[in-house]
């Protein structure tokens, strides 16, 4: 086991995802299958499909559909990573596709888009399938305002977290 992080220069404009082993005194390491080129690659997420392990993460690399998309590599049995391969025009769109969240309970992922059709800013869908073939997204209406609603995270079957910019919330400026 490990964790998965992202580290970005000062500017944020490159991000690379980097792995740091559990129980090793060893320094984080760069995944080179999907940090490799001058792309910007974060929020990664693991998650197991059956027998299959793949990382989802988000990413501007070329061969998406626009934007930042949502993008896996499939782990083999010895850790090591495969090449990237786009979620699919299911998920992505000319738009920007972010916050990827398996929920192994009900075989769905969980993505924020600022995609036309929304509530407005970021709204959270929800997709059945796994690794590149997904039916169609709907829009989690019931989480969603014209704000911004991203990083859904559940914790057991029926009960997560999400952030959001709407009014209530504490945040530090508008922007955040």
């Amino acid at each position: 086991g490990g964790v998965f992080l992202t580290r970005c220069n000062s500017e944020m404009l490159d991000c690379k995802i980097i792995y740091l082993e559990e129980n090793k005194n060893t320094i984080p390491y760069n995944i080179t299958a999907v940090s490799s080129g001058s792309f910007f690659s974060t929020q990664p997420f693991v998650s197991k499909h059956k027998s299959q392990k793949a990382l989802y993460f988000v990413s501007d690399r070329k061969g998406g559909c626009g934007g930042l998309d949502i993008w896996l590599s499939i782990i083999d049995k010895n850790g090591n990573f495969g090449i990237p391969i786009n979620a699919g025009s299911n998920i992505n769109s000319i738009n920007d596709e972010i916050t990827p969240f398996y929920n192994h309970y009900n075989s769905t992922m969980y993505f924020s888009s600022n995609r036309s059709g929304g509530l407005g800013g970021f709204d959270i869908y929800k997709v059945e399938g796994s690794l590149n073939i997904w039916r169609e997204p709907k829009n989690v209406e019931e989480l969603n305002t014209p704000k911004d609603e991203l990083y859904l995270t559940f914790y057991n079957e029926k009960r997560g977290y999400f952030s959001s910019n709407r009014e209530g919330a504490k945040f530090q400026n508008t922007e955040y």
